[in-house]
């Protein structure tokens, strides 16, 4: 490799990304964006070689590669920030689906048990696990709240950094939320863990770096899971990277395409 030369260009996007052609396959939130050749628009605008793919798959490469996942076959990577998204490596190579879409496990609908159906995260038209784990959710949680006449310090326009310190500084609302959150991305894990059997299980995003109690919830979850065996052999780890993740990622893109064996 000559030195100082810029080998590519790795770029992350939310949705779903069509890897090979360079393209947003799919995302409701960004209108105007799917079909369009993004790979080739920045190819011809720098001259550089670029690669596009989605954000929690970019980031789980980045882990893998350089990260809590260095030196591991078989890991998921859970993303969890406004929404909650997974990226899954199987023997060594990460898994994009013949849709691109392995992973998004946001978009899941679902059930939920009677107790989450009263639980203040719940708002009567959540559907799926995307909208009831995303950042403006747990804002909007905090309103109703004190709506309710819950007990806290937290003010009707509190933040997550503001759910986060409160939770700290043990806030009845704040810690409330923080272990419902945790009850309900444990039973993604359980679920996750029991089908695939990683040997590394990632927990990545700001409140999963901040707040160690959130990771302490979805152990608790585990511990008491029926299947026992993927339980007791998988390793519950919280990224290394942290919000440089996607970033290292990018050139994780990069690195997969220079020294790709297929």
């Amino acid at each position: 490799m000559e030195p100082g030369k810029a080998f590519g260009m790795g770029v992350a996007v939310p949705g779903i990304v069509n890897y090979h052609a360079g393209c947003l396959k799919e995302n409701p939130f960004l209108e105007g964006w799917e079909g369009f050749e993004l790979r080739r628009y920045l190819e011809e605008k720098l001259n550089i070689a670029t690669f596009i793919e989605n954000d929690v798959k970019t980031l789980t490469l980045g882990e893998f590669q350089f990260g809590t996942g260095y030196h591991v076959k078989d890991m998921i990577c859970l993303w969890f920030e406004d929404g909650i998204g997974a990226g899954i490596v199987h023997n060594g190579k990460l898994i994009r689906g013949v849709n691109y879409s392995a992973g998004e496990i946001g978009y899941a609908e679902f059930c939920p048990e009677v107790p989450f159906r009263k639980t203040l995260l719940m708002d009567g038209d959540s559907g799926f696990w995307g909208k009831v784990l995303s950042f403006t959710n747990l804002e909007r949680t905090i309103r109703r709240g004190i709506e309710q006449g819950w007990k806290t310090d937290l003010k009707m326009d509190s933040t997550v950094d503001g759910l986060i310190e409160a939770a700290l500084a043990r806030d009845p609302l704040a810690l409330y939320i923080v272990r419902q959150a945790g009850q309900i991305l444990g039973n993604i894990v359980l679920n996750l863990i029991y089908t695939f059997d990683p040997s590394v299980f990632l927990l990545s995003g700001v409140l999963f770096n901040r707040l160690p109690m959130l990771t302490d919830e979805v152990q608790q979850v585990l511990r008491k899971g029926q299947l026992k065996a993927p339980l007791e052999t998988v390793e519950l780890r919280t990224s290394t990277l942290g919000e440089n993740g996607i970033t290292v990622g990018g050139a994780a893109l990069v690195l997969e395409h220079l020294f790709k064996t297929e």
